[in-house]
Formats: C-alpha cells, sequence, structure tokens
C-alpha cells in the first residue's frame, strides 16, 4: 500500500482506487490503510477521505515530498483559516505545468460554491489562476523557463497565448513578487464569477506550494479582497511553513542522542 501512495496521482488515494489498482477487496484494504494511518505512517484527508504518506514514512527511506509536507502541514491552518475568513481556502501544489488542489475547505465553508468532489485532486491552469501565479512567480528563472517551454509545447490555447505574449510573463511575476501574491480576478474562463488571491508557501527560501483563498467577485472587490485577506494568507502560509520545519526537525533518539530526519522533500513538479 505504502508503495502504491507513493506513485498515486497527486500522491494520495481513496480505497476505493487502491483496491482496483492492487486487486485485494476494498475491505481489506481501507482495513490496512487505517493500521498505516494508526501507527503514523498515513494520513488521512478530511477534504476527500483518501491517504497519503505521514511524516513517520520517512523512516522508512522513501515517497516523502514537499507536496506531502506542506499539504499534512496545512491541515490545522485551513480549519483556522476558516473559521476567520468564512470563504473558502486551498492548498495548492505543482504538477508539471498545472497546479494541484491538495486540500480545500470546499466542504466545510458555509460560502462554498463548487462542488466539493470536483475540486480536491483536480488540476488548475497554472498561469491562469491566483494559486499558479503565487507559486510560478516565485520559482527560479530556470524553473520558470521550463514550465514556459513545456506549456508551449502541450499547453491549451489559453495557456500558449499567455506563454507567447511578450512581456506579458515578466510583467506578471514583478508584479507577485513586488505585491507578495497572485490575483484572479476572472481571468480564469471556468467561471469569471470567481476571484482568487494567493500566496506562496516556502520550504528553505523554495516556493513548493500556494494557499488561496476563493471569493465571488460579485461580493468581494479586488480591492477589498487584498486588504481583507492578504495579512490573513500570509500568516497561514507562515504557519505552515513552519509545521514542515517542525514535521522534518531532528529526531532525538534516547540511546544515540540527535537523529537526522532523512530529508526526502523534492519539489513535487
Amino acid at each position: 500500500m505504502l508503495r502504491l501512495l507513493s506513485t498515486a496521482h497527486a500522491g494520495r488515494a481513496a480505497a476505493a482506487e487502491l483496491s482496483k489498482t492492487s486487486g485485494i477487496h476494498r475491505t481489506t484494504v481501507r482495513r490496512i490503510l487505517e493500521t498505516l494511518a494508526d501507527e503514523g505512517y498515513l494520513a488521512r484527508s478530511p477534504s476527500d477521505d483518501s491517504f497519503r504518506l505521514a511524516a513517520k514514512v520517512t523512516q522508512l527511506g522513501h515517497g516523502f515530498s514537499d507536496a506531502h509536507c506542506a499539504s499534512i502541514a496545512a491541515l490545522p491552518v485551513l480549519d483556522q483559516l476558516l473559521a476567520e475568513l468564512q470563504w473558502p481556502t486551498d492548498l495548492c501544489t505543482p504538477n508539471g505545468i498545472d497546479m494541484v488542489i491538495s486540500e480545500s475547505t470546499q466542504r466545510s465553508s458555509r460560502l462554498s460554491f463548487h462542488h466539493f468532489r470536483e475540486l480536491v485532486r483536480h488540476e488548475i491552469p497554472m498561469l491562469r489562476t491566483a494559486a499558479g501565479r503565487a507559486y510560478f512567480a516565485h520559482l527560479e528563472e530556470a524553473q520558470r523557463r521550463a514550465i514556459l517551454q513545456e506549456i508551449v509545447a502541450r499547453g491549451d490555447a489559453e495557456d500558449l497565448r499567455l506563454a507567447m505574449t511578450p512581456g506579458l510573463i515578466d510583467t506578471m511575476v514583478a508584479q507577485v513578487r513586488g505585491r507578495g501574491y497572485g490575483i484572479n480576478d476572472g481571468e480564469f474562463s471556468y467561471d469569471a464569477r470567481v476571484g482568487a488571491l494567493a500566496v506562496p508557501v516556502l520550504r528553505d527560501n523554495r516556493v513548493v506550494a500556494s494557499l488561496n483563498v476563493i471569493y465571488l467577485r460579485s461580493v468581494i472587490t479586488t480591492e477589498s479582497a487584498v486588504e481583507r485577506f492578504h495579512g490573513p494568507l500570509s500568516l497561514a502560509a507562515s504557519r505552515i511553513e513552519a509545521g514542515m520545519r517542525a514535521m522534518l526537525a531532528p529526531v532525538t533518539d534516547s540511546a544515540h542522542g540527535p537523529v537526522s530526519a532523512p530529508d526526502e522533500c523534492a519539489v513535487a513538479t
């Protein structure tokens, strides 16, 4: 089960998915997953009842990525953020030229306006969303160039237009870096009603994820969104970063003293 989870899409899967992949009866798979979760090797996501590798699995020597770290550290923070903001928030992690919604409070938010099951593990474009822009703008230049080359090779028409427009990407990157947040003011065409604001989540000065808040543009203007949400989102991102540091801090062995935890949180792009 650990091997299957380490190679699953977005690093997570539900019992039914693992049952289909492994050929093992769903009830048996569920029992195994719950046992591994009880032992600390797996974490169960309240977003969609899926399972992912947990911090303790680093002791086994494989499969724990920055995306896993950020998602696990984000769980309590997202709950606190929902209580403060009311509007739904997402923790998004990179997947090639897209972002993946790894955790979400869509199910819990009374202001949610999307169907929950359609969002968790859903991929959203990097250049047209607040979450994607907050992540992309904080990458190193070489990483941004590689993503743009991949978009030119296989991106959809709208992403291709953005990537190929002279000066547009440089302007976007400068704006996001200068402001400290990314904005989607209805530009993501799947739903022009929606606005979003997002901030980067860093580990060792590397961007590994982004944290957004989603709202209806008919209710909140862009200016109000910045005033209301930027501060709380930035503080929440800092808490996630602190959670990641604590998760990967050296473990003390009572017999042999400090033991460094295996550092296998590589950027999951």
